[in-house]
């Protein structure tokens, strides 16, 4: 949660509320750099597309029959096209406008403009950016692989979302764990005793990690109580125990793609056995009828 630190007028803030700004330019940039080539850069990488499909296949059935969605991080739209294909009217919101142009650009070429506006805004941010939007206009919401675990602060994300979901309205978190036992064993194996270390802070530091950005940690239930009591947890859904970090391609230079399909299928079987160590996971929170203070 949000430490405190006191002005020089000995007012007491928040100090999220100091860095917010200077930390959301920031991925503004990592993302804005990273845009033209990020779907090329998932797709042609074998474990995030397994991932992206796990999580594909979970937010299709559970966000069945529910319109309007809003999706939070929408990046080039792996996402968000499929859940458009299948019928929903989406609203998707990104801090970066580069990624903003490329899922307009890839929105259009599918002819799905009149089912998914896209905007600008951010995870944390969403109670000032989606003002405009009438309370619990939203049935359904989701972010996945990115948003939650870059945000310090789970408690404001549950606010502002409470604000846009009507009672009972799910809202998806594609969650990266802290106890995910994958990375750990990889850089076990890889002798990087810095990156285990590295995995038992908060913020896990992008210079100890595999990953470009500073990332924020969380059990599926800590997650989940700092939600409350706005949303309460109905599920969580283990996506893989097995998959290593995105950047590990020498993986597949040493096994090679038979051994990759093979552990496709083992972790298949053995990720619903082992949800408390997979590396991502998916939660399932519903609004409740809780009111917002002020009764927003």
């Amino acid at each position: 949660m949000p430490g405190r630190r006191r002005s020089d007028e000995g007012e007491e803030r928040s100090v999220d509320t100091v860095v917010e700004p200077a930390r959301e330019e920031s991925l503004r940039r990592e993302f804005d750099a990273s845009a033209p080539g990020y779907r090329g850069a998932v797709e042609g990488n074998p474990f995030e597309r397994y991932l992206k499909a796990r999580a594909l296949a979970e937010l299709l059935p559970r966000l069945a029959g529910r319109d309007p969605l809003l999706e939070i991080g929408p990046g080039p739209g792996l996402e968000t096209i499929p859940l458009a294909r299948a019928g929903h009217r989406v609203t998707a919101v990104d801090l970066s406008g580069e990624m903003q142009r490329v899922l307009r650009e890839r929105v259009a070429a599918e002819g799905l403009s009149d089912r998914v506006a896209v905007r600008s805004g951010g995870l944390a941010t969403l109670a000032d950016d989606l003002s405009d939007v009438a309370p619990g206009h939203y049935a359904g919401a989701w972010s996945t692989f990115g948003a939650p675990n870059l945000t310090p602060d789970p408690t404001a994300v549950a606010r502002g979302l409470a604000r846009l979901l009507g009672p009972g309205a799910p809202a998806l978190v594609g969650l990266l764990n802290r106890w995910g036992i994958a990375p750990l064993l990889y850089e076990a194996g890889q002798g990087n005793w810095r990156a285990i270390r590295a995995r038992q802070r908060q913020p896990i530091r992008a210079e100890g990690i595999r990953y470009p950005l500073d990332l924020y940690v969380w059990t599926p239930r800590e997650y989940a109580r700092a939600w409350a009591p706005y949303f309460v947890l109905h599920e969580v859904v283990p996506l893989s125990a097995l998959a290593p970090p995105f950047a590990s391609p020498r993986l597949l230079e040493r096994f090679g793609r038979r051994a990759w399909s093979l552990a496709r299928r083992v972790d298949r079987r053995l990720t619903p056995a082992l949800p408390a160590l997979s590396e991502w996971v998916l939660l399932e929170l519903r609004r409740t009828d809780v009111p917002l203070p002020g009764g927003r």
